[in-house]
């Protein structure tokens, strides 16, 4: 029956080659577009699922609930906060504490390597996470001071072909061993790093442990990564509550707390969470279900295809159903022979759609460190969801001409009549009227999410971006020398100008709390911090709305001058042109005087709100360059720079 039913389709194709073209170029362009869409949000919502009992793992996030405080959710939390939450919250089994310092250099024999992310945590970070450990020197890792653990690609970096345990690299003015190597990072982890070191990397009687041990162990300052795994079966609300009480216990402001994130959504669901630079490259759930929505509508646009065709083309397969019905076949017969040549057809266009796939691999760029087709391979879940959705596509094509064509009678279809029933005349309006419905909501949908990019890449975050190169001092060497630096680089003819700052717009500043002159105590104000020399508002061409700039003529401007932004104004309940003079505290006997107002300029991602920003003004070393250059020679500017 089935090769009979297959010679009978084979036919109908071989008769119709036109009718055929159009369909399987329809399903091929909605099953590939499908697919493409379908693996990125397969790996967008795959993001750690990796580490073994990751449903127990949970990121502890921060709520900032202070004055002056826009964006209440931060990443980081207490540093003592994750040992205490292990020795006084029975449903937590174990905790791990990361310090983040992000890219900086280690050297190895006078050679300096770069290190895309350094990472200061505990020994419990492998207990906690799934992270494969391929060569270890026995007993602890990184409760050991000056211990580090090297990716398998960083270690082949920095040490070539040699067996790089026990080798020793310099990370500031400190020799680190190298106690272990780890399998490389994968690509579905929202921890990207190349370097772990001992979060308590100094020996007790080295210069600054004292110090670090009161960091490590102090409530009173919010600057800790930290994460949680559960004991089975615990109740994620019930440790909410009693961290609640922990914190309340601790003394801690009363402004802040601490609630908990599953592990399963970093990546998706921190679009509104402010100081976290290790979850650098989150996605946004909103955008997954947007394109989940896409490929459904292109694979139902597809199907409406294919079954618009069948009802346009029921003419020519009319004669054909009579005579067959006429000769003996059956309704279940006919059935099977029309769902049979459709999944032949959604067969044949997947198979195209694969071989498609494959050719656009160069050209369609994601996130992934494999190709398409080895992705689905070695992610089953993946495989069987693009398979059940061929299979359903497949049903719903071919729904229309298995049910429909073979339910009328002999008769009718072999006087040619069907095309011209009411039934016939009604199923063609409804499916071209749904077919142009989905095609419609796809294009406007495209129009909606094309606007919104282009909003966020056009609109004005508060100063210039273009033209500007940053360059991050993590270099002592570079750092103690930033003047003949800064010289070398103005004496460029590229150059135009040169600043200097502690962090760069799109990075995360920090935080102090201020009060202003003569406010109730209870008045206690939370702003972002940022550190700058008098030339970074003029080079990054921010405009001022009121008063001056720093100035390094003024020598009081460094001890007792400070530029709030006009978010800060609003906040301290003061008008712009109000606000030059004004006095606040930032400490016991740390009062600073208000010389100017900056206009409002995006510091975060442009979905956060523009935070209330003080500047004071250093003009000593700071940790980051700006430097703007000739838009019209980049590359003699970049050139330049890089042998300055």
């Amino acid at each position: 029956m089935f090769l009979e039913n297959l010679h009978f389709s084979w036919q109908f194709l071989k008769r119709n080659p036109l009718f055929f073209l159009i369909n399987v170029t329809g399903l091929v362009i909605g099953i590939t577009s499908a697919l493409f869409i379908y693996i990125y949000v397969s790996f967008e919502t795959s993001y750690d699922r990796f580490n073994h009992d990751y449903q127990d793992i949970y990121r502890v996030l921060g709520i900032d609930n202070a004055l002056g405080v826009s964006n209440n959710t931060v990443g980081i939390v207490m540093p003592a906060l994750g040992p205490a939450m292990e020795q006084t919250i029975p449903e937590v089994a174990q905790t791990v504490r990361l310090r983040v310092q992000g890219e900086n250099f280690i050297t190895v024999d006078d050679r300096k390597f770069p290190a895309k992310n350094i990472v200061f945590t505990e020994d419990s970070f492998f207990d906690v996470f799934s992270f494969k450990l391929l060569a270890r020197h026995p007993g602890v890792l990184l409760d050991k001071p000056r211990s580090a653990v090297m990716t398998q690609a960083f270690a082949k970096k920095v040490f070539g072909t040699e067996n790089a345990l026990g080798k020793l690299f310099r990370l500031g003015n400190q020799d680190i061993q190298v106690v272990g190597i780890m399998q490389n990072v994968r690509p579905d982890s929202h921890m990207q790093f190349d370097l772990l070191v001992s979060l308590n990397y100094l020996d007790p009687d080295d210069k600054g442990a004292k110090q670090l041990q009161s960091f490590l162990s102090s409530w009173g300052v919010i600057a800790m990564v930290t994460y949680a795994k559960l004991k089975p079966g615990a109740s994620e609300q019930a440790v909410d509550a009693q961290l609640t009480q922990l914190l309340a216990k601790r003394s801690v402001m009363k402004t802040f707390t601490a609630t908990l994130q599953p592990l399963k959504d970093a990546h998706l669901g921190s679009t509104d969470v402010l100081f976290d630079d290790f979850n650098s490259h989150k996605g946004d759930a909103r955008k997954i279900v947007m394109l989940s929505s896409v490929a459904v509508f292109l694979l139902l646009i597809a199907a409406f295809n294919f079954m618009n065709l069948s009802t346009a083309g029921a003419s020519l397969r009319a004669k054909e159903v009579g005579v067959r019905k006429a000769a003996g076949a059956t309704r279940p017969q006919l059935i099977r022979q029309f769902l049979q040549e459709s999944f032949l057809l959604v067969g044949l266009a997947a198979a195209l759609s694969v071989v498609l796939l494959r050719l656009l691999e160069p050209v369609v760029s994601l996130p992934l460190d494999e190709g398409f087709l080895s992705y689905l391979i070695d992610h089953p879940r993946a495989a069987v969801g693009s398979a059940f959705a061929v299979v359903l596509l497949g049903l719903l094509a071919g729904a229309y001409p298995a049910f429909a064509l073979s339910s009328f009678s002999p008769a009718t279809m072999l006087k040619g009549r069907f095309a011209h029933t009411s039934q016939g005349l009604w199923l063609r309006r409804v499916l071209v009227v749904v077919q142009f419905a989905l095609s419609i909501t796809v294009i406007i949908g495209m129009l909606v999410v094309y606007r919104q990019l282009d909003y966020m890449k056009n609109r004005d975050p508060g100063f210039q971006r273009d033209g500007i190169v940053n360059l991050t001092l993590n270099d002592r060497a570079l750092g103690a020398n930033r003047d003949a630096l800064r010289d070398r680089l103005l004496a460029l003819p590229q150059v135009l100008s040169v600043a200097a700052s502690s962090n760069m717009p799109g990075d995360t500043f920090g935080r102090r709390g201020i009060k202003p002159f003569g406010s109730a105590s209870e008045d206690f104000y939370i702003m972002s911090a940022l550190v700058v020399d008098d030339q970074f508002l003029d080079t990054l061409s921010m405009k001022l709305a009121a008063g001056r700039n720093f100035s390094a003529k003024i020598g009081t401007d460094a001890t007792e001058s400070i530029i709030l932004n006009e978010s800060a104004v609003k906040a301290l309940g003061w008008r712009t042109e109000e606000a030059v003079g004004k006095t606040i505290a930032l400490g016991p006997g740390q009062q600073r005087t208000v010389v100017g107002v900056v206009k409002d300029f995006n510091f975060a991602d442009m979905r956060h709100r523009i935070e209330p920003v003080m500047l004071s003004y250093q003009n000593g070393p700071l940790r980051m360059l700006s430097i703007r250059i000739d838009k019209n020679a980049p590359r003699e500017a970049i050139a330049g720079i890089a042998a300055a």
